[in-house]
Order: C-alpha cells, then structure tokens, then sequence
C-alpha cells in the first residue's frame, strides 16, 4: 500500500516508512514518458523519456519535451532508450535522468532529502 497525500506512506513489500515532514518523489518510469512529482502535488509532471538530436548539428541536443517547440521535426533522430521495458541505451537513459533532476522543479538541493518511490514495471 501506498499513500502519499500528506500522510505517511510506505511502499509494498517494504519496512520503510516516510514521515509526513520528509517530501518523497514518486516515479512512474515508462518507455515513452516518465511521470514524476513530489507527494503534496496532486498531478504529476510528464516528460517524454527521449533524447532528440538534428540530422544536420549533432550537437544540438534536445531532452525531453523541448523539442516540441521546433518548427521542423523533420531533421530529427529520436531515440528512446527503453525497448520493450528495458533500458537499452543507460549513457542517454542518464542524461534524461540529470536533466530531471536538475531541472527547477526537482532539482538536486531538494534531493539530498528526499525519499524516492518509483514504480515497478508489473
């Protein structure tokens, strides 16, 4: 059982229990998005889990939603870097990790505080 809003909150199968002064981050890691949020927001946040570079600049990097506000997609490679419910490329799969947690919302400083709950693939 898990309950977040406010209360204390435990994960299945576990002893650890997270008390009402400690924020926790709860993960829901999928192959196309990764819905995340801490346990006092009633609606997560939803980021694809991609890394998008151009055709033309490889250096140009775009992680996550950014690339939605290009005008042209067309010069895009995707990459997704779960197939099938499992991680085939861990070096992108980490760099879409670092951008979530470092982005304002979760970023690093809260972090260090926090309780993690992250979903299993059943």
């Amino acid at each position: 059982m898990v309950r977040i809003n406010g209360l204390n909150a435990r994960a299945a199968g576990t002893k650890n229990v997270i008390s009402r002064n400690k924020m926790a981050i709860v993960i829901d890691h999928g192959g196309y998005s990764i819905k995340i949020g801490d346990s006092s927001s009633q609606t997560p946040s939803i980021v694809e889990n991609v890394i998008c570079k151009t055709k033309l600049d490889r250096r140009a990097t775009f992680i996550g939603n950014q690339y939605h506000h290009l005008s042209d997609k067309t010069s895009l490679c995707i990459n997704r870097p779960i197939q099938k419910g499992y991680i085939i490329n861990w070096s992108n799969q980490k760099e879409i990790w670092d951008y979530l947690f470092n982005s304002n919302e979760f970023s690093v400083s809260k972090i260090y505080d926090t309780s993690f709950i992250l979903k299993k693939k059943t």
